[in-house]
């Protein structure tokens, strides 16, 4: 079901002759599947058919699940192309939404759930900066080579200003290697809180406002926890 300003249009290469278009800019602009069915729990692989000339980002929803994305590219917006992703889906009836509420999202021409057969269990998992919960004065800027389209700007050095991923699950309590992507031109410095614990200081060096970097850094975590990054000029 289409929300917003997303509507179907007319695609001949599209697997019913239409697809969904105008999706993302806006938090309003999404298209639902709501009637997913499974027999049981567990990981399935779901195929995703967007359509777009260029790389563009699409976020997708599963349930009430953590929102993901997912960057993806093409030759022409009239030619699906085709893209299977491992989903952790409910038994019974569940509700996948599309989106992006930062950047445009690619066309979509339909999903599709691969059989009966389980996934293996999906390997890293992303959380979007402009997805978190924000404290201060963030500005979201759109950034074509960032995995979600976009980047949280703005972060200055007060206590107020922080970004909170509050949704990170993990399966059991362990050291874990997180990865922070971050678009920095110079050096700069943020601050990592993990749950309850101290302000762990991770320097950043960068050379392009436009083109991410990646830091790696070790952390233990526990189950269904957060942590608080602040950004340090």
């Amino acid at each position: 079901m289409p929300h917003g300003q997303t509507e179907f249009a007319t695609c001949k290469s599209c697997s019913d002759g239409n697809k969904a278009t105008q999706l993302g800019l806006t938090a309003e602009n999404t298209l639902s599947f709501d009637n997913v069915y499974t027999d049981a729990a567990g990981i399935y692989r779901v195929l995703m058919a967007p359509a777009t000339a260029g790389p563009k980002s699409m976020i997708f929803q599963v349930n009430v699940g953590a929102p993901e994305a997912l960057r993806v590219g093409g030759g022409s917006s009239s030619q699906p192309a085709s893209i299977t992703v491992p989903i952790r889906l409910q038994v019974g009836y569940n509700s996948i939404v599309f989106g992006n509420s930062a950047a445009p999202a690619p066309d979509l021409d339909r999903i599709e759930v691969l059989g009966s057969s389980f996934a293996p269990e999906s390997g890293p998992k992303a959380y979007e900066a402009e997805l978190a919960q924000w404290a201060g004065g963030q500005t979201v800027f759109q950034c074509p080579l960032c995995s979600g389209g976009a980047l949280v700007g703005t972060l200055i050095q007060v206590t107020e200003n922080g970004l909170t991923f509050s949704d990170i699950e993990v399966p059991t309590s362990a050291v874990y290697e997180l990865e922070i992507d971050y678009v920095a031109n110079g050096q700069h410095s943020l601050a990592l809180k993990i749950n309850d614990g101290n302000d762990v200081q991770v320097d950043l060096n960068g050379s392009s406002a436009t083109l991410p970097g990646q830091r790696g850094c070790s952390r233990v975590l526990e189950g269904w926890k957060k942590h608080n990054g602040r950004q340090k000029p």
